[in-house]
């Protein structure tokens, strides 16, 4: 097990209370969740924060299997008067080599958005791209499931995370 229930609860607390202190000074108004890997992560999150954040999904097909996606697809996303004029916090559940999130950073301002900031759980050392809010930095390439991430969609209800 490379992180436990116990290790996950405590940074998704941390991060909470980074995104509140954030919060403060530059007004979040709008959650936006990548489905479906980010579900149980952004749900423990958003049930932490204190802000009260009205929640969108966006859907992106960045897999096929356990195959990368080079191009992922965004196959679902929020309205565009949801997204219009807001500042935007994008909860993620992996980001690996950071194609994702630029995609749906990339989709969203194409919107409106007025600004977006990203929190994901979990965040590869090669990545070059910048994720304002990381609980915890994976140092190699293995594939990790559960708390929501999968491999096929097989793993994801596990309360902790683990190398396949």
């Amino acid at each position: 097990m490379m992180f436990d229930r116990h290790a996950i609860k405590q940074r998704v607390t941390d991060l909470a209370v980074e995104i509140e202190r954030y919060h403060v000074t530059h007004h979040v108004t709008h959650a936006v969740v990548v489905l479906t890997g980010a579900l149980h992560f952004a749900s423990d999150l958003l049930r932490v924060m204190e802000i009260d954040l009205p929640v969108s999904f966006i859907a992106v097909q960045s897999y096929k299997g356990n195959v990368r996606v080079h191009n992922p697809k965004i196959l679902y996303y929020p309205p565009y008067e949801v997204v219009h004029d807001q500042h935007i916090l994008v909860i993620e559940d992996i980001v690996d080599t950071g194609d994702t999130i630029v995609a749906v950073r990339r989709h969203l301002f194409g919107m409106g958005a007025k600004s977006i900031r990203t929190v994901s759980l979990l965040m590869r050392s090669t990545c070059l791209i910048t994720v304002e809010h990381v609980g915890f930095v994976l140092e190699g390439d293995e594939f990790v499931i559960g708390y929501g991430l999968d491999v096929g969609g097989k793993g994801r209800h596990t309360y902790g995370i683990e190398s396949v």
